[in-house]
């Protein structure tokens, strides 16, 4: 709606944007129920999904103890430069990278990483010793299929595994990543630390 993509260049014409169609969609959803222009609404997405991006990045930098503003915003993949200049602005980054194809930047990525798979399950519970035993039964189960995807998708037979728990007190929302060990004598979840 914008035109910061052409609707006759996606994927070097391989794939047409039916403009009419976004129009319609976002003038009937979203333009029309909170009464603004609909280029107004459509500028208004992109200022939403900077501001959610700005965000994840803000955290993650301060999770680390790092301020943003002295780091370097390296963009890639098929959308990261679309965003890139805003997201700079937002977050007062000074200097920003885009390499050479940032599409294909990202494709190679994954075609030179080590093969991964990602388990992730809910398990809400107060931190205590009845919970704990379900929770590391949970992990077993959730190892189990890593490695069964693994085997079964990429031939790997030796694997490792990193555990972690996304852990909040009471009525918290924001949630903080918390390495789990499985030798539970030696190192376990402390109520001390997170409850």
């Amino acid at each position: 709606i914008l035109g910061r993509i052409s609707a006759g260049a996606f994927l070097s014409g391989g794939l047409r944007i039916d403009v009419d169609a976004a129009r319609d969609a976002l003038g009937q959803r979203i333009a029309g129920v909170l009464g603004y222009e609909l280029e107004a609404a459509a500028a208004g997405v992109l200022a939403l999904a900077n501001a959610q991006m700005a965000s994840a990045i803000r955290e993650i930098t301060i999770d680390r103890g790092k301020d943003a503003r002295e780091f370097t915003l390296f963009l890639f993949g098929g959308g990261g430069p679309l965003h890139g200049l805003e997201l700079a602005r937002e977050l007062r980054i000074s200097r920003v990278i885009v390499p050479p194809e940032p599409g294909n930047f990202s494709a190679l990525g994954m075609l030179l990483a080590d093969a991964r798979v990602d388990e992730v399950h809910t398990f809400l519970a107060p931190l205590q010793d009845a919970a704990m035993g379900v929770l590391y039964a949970k992990l077993a189960s959730m190892k189990a299929s890593a490695a069964q995807a693994l085997q079964r998708d990429f031939g790997v037979t030796q694997t490792a595994f990193s555990l972690q728990a996304e852990m909040r007190y009471l009525g918290q929302r924001h949630a903080t990543r918390i390495p789990v060990f499985e030798d539970r004598k030696s190192t376990r979840l402390n109520s001390s630390h997170v409850a």
